[in-house]
């Protein structure tokens, strides 16, 4: 496993996702985090290439090799998807910078200091933000935690 798997896998403490569904060519994995928000689901969602395990499975994010993670805000709410827990790190992944490399009216891409780091980050813009609304350089943790994140492995 290299090392962006591991450091995601650390940082979420190798949370038990669930197999939601195969659409296309990949598999989703889904793990529900708690909130104390009222109207929202959030939920943390690996994209994997298709695999043959069946719906329903669970796996630990370090047993995924996937293409995507999300941490996601969602109105939908998946009831069969267990909860998970991870605590909060103050360690030198989730705290590296990542600074912004592009943005679209739909999404600001942000990628870290070290180019070889393996991923970029996109922050999802919500119906109300403006691409002036974000920051041009910050911390993982920061993009991770707003709950409209897609982390892509390069």
């Amino acid at each position: 496993m290299s090392e962006v798997y591991n450091n995601f896998s650390k940082y979420f403490d190798n949370a038990k996702l669930t197999k939601l569904k195969d659409v296309n060519n990949y598999s989703m994995y889904l793990g529900k985090v708690r909130t104390m928000l009222r109207n929202e689901n959030r939920y943390l969602v690996a994209f994997v290439n298709k695999d043959k395990s069946p719906l329903g499975i669970k796996k630990n994010l370090e047993e995924l090799v996937w293409f995507s993670l999300s941490t996601r805000s969602l109105k939908e709410e998946h009831p069969n998807i267990d909860y998970i827990a991870y605590e909060l790190k103050n360690d030198e992944f989730s705290h590296q910078k990542v600074y912004k490399s592009s943005y679209t009216k739909l999404s600001t891409t942000y990628t870290p200091v070290n180019k070889n780091a393996g991923f970029k980050v996109t922050i999802l813009h919500q119906d109300d933000e403006t691409t002036e609304e974000f920051v041009k350089s910050g911390i993982l943790f920061s993009c991770i935690e707003s709950y409209n994140t897609i982390i892509t492995k390069i």
